[in-house]
């Protein structure tokens, strides 16, 4: 089978061989009424050449064919067979993040309640011995309130029965006094005597058990409670560990040179402020040399123990931190 190249050349040839057979038969008939020539035996037909190009189509139609010489047979569109539209697949559903919890904004007064509380922790007020009666009153309200107030009865109500009775004691409850009654309430009021002074031991015993910046922190915290919640009474923890600030120069003068057993106090001060001024720089020197060392040492012993009572809260803050993010981690293992 031709190419198209091949079938352009044939089409040329047997063009220029019809031509040439056209004109012979013209000359034969256009010479029949003439004087007659000699004709000759035409010559073999020349196939008439010429140049053509080669489309850029026929290149491509060249270069489809195989190798053997037949050519690909082009599949269009219908002849191919269709194919089958994959179904998209689905998104998977992606599970919703975890909502971050949201800090939570105090306001003023739970700030204030939060500060509070950890002040009170700090102040060591619920470890601290709780005192026994020490007046005669409430020596006999504990002896004599009933174990449950009646349902009809307001504690009010209660109190002022126990007043009453407490007011109108009778003789014989005056002799249960191991001693002579010096008064109505002498047995109660010996009584509350003694607890007082059992009090003051459990509370000396008990303040010694503790770390001495413990006690520091413990007097600062309850200080401030005084100012943040007025009305009520928060008591210094007295310990002789705890650094003492040095008496002025002035002070020390006046507990050496003041004499209070025959004159009073106010005359006793003011004929020593008028000593103290008149006395030179040199005479007052002993007292402030005194009080600058003094001041010294007590300014270097409160450092550290400052320091000492920090490093304890730090430490504490940060066994509350480890102890709740311990917490958390069991209950959502759990």
């Amino acid at each position: 089978m031709l190419t198209s190249v091949g079938r352009a050349a044939a089409r040329r040839v047997v063009g220029s061989s019809k031509a040439a057979a056209t004109l012979n038969l013209d000359l034969a008939s256009g010479l029949a009424g003439r004087s007659p020539l000699v004709l000759r035996p035409a010559a073999a037909p020349v196939a008439a050449t010429r140049s053509f190009s080669v489309s850029p189509w026929d290149l491509l139609a060249a270069k489809s064919e195989s190798a053997d010489g037949s050519t690909k047979k082009k599949t269009t569109k219908k002849d191919a067979a269709p194919k089958k539209k994959k179904k998209a697949a689905k998104p998977k559903a992606k599970k919703p993040a975890p909502k971050k919890k949201e800090k939570k904004v105090q306001t003023p007064e739970e700030q204030l309640k939060a500060k509070i509380k950890e002040l009170k922790k700090t102040a060591l007020l619920k470890e601290e011995p709780s005192p026994q009666p020490s007046s005669a009153w409430l020596v006999y309200v504990v002896e004599n309130s009933p174990a449950e107030r009646p349902k009809h009865e307001s504690f009010g109500e209660t109190t002022k029965a126990l007043k009453a009775q407490f007011d109108n004691l009778s003789p014989s409850e005056k002799e249960a006094s191991p001693h002579p009654p010096q008064s109505v309430h002498c047995h109660f009021e010996t009584r509350a005597a003694a607890n007082k002074q059992a009090s003051a031991e459990a509370r000396k015993a008990w303040i010694s058990s503790l770390p001495v910046e413990d006690v520091y922190a413990a007097n600062l915290a309850r200080r401030h409670l005084l100012r943040l919640i007025p009305g009520k009474r928060f008591f210094k923890l007295e310990d002789d560990r705890l650094p003492h600030q040095p008496p002025t120069p002035y002070a020390v003068f006046v507990k050496e040179n003041g004499d209070f057993a025959n004159r009073s106090a106010t005359e006793v001060l003011k004929d020593l402020g008028e000593k103290w001024k008149g006395m030179s720089a040199a005479e007052k020197q002993q007292y402030e040399g005194r009080y600058t060392e003094e001041k010294e040492a007590y300014s270097t012993e409160l450092n550290a123990l400052k320091a000492r009572a920090e490093q304890k809260k730090k430490e504490a803050k940060a066994a509350d931190k480890a102890e709740k993010l311990a917490k958390k981690e069991a209950k959502a293992s759990s």
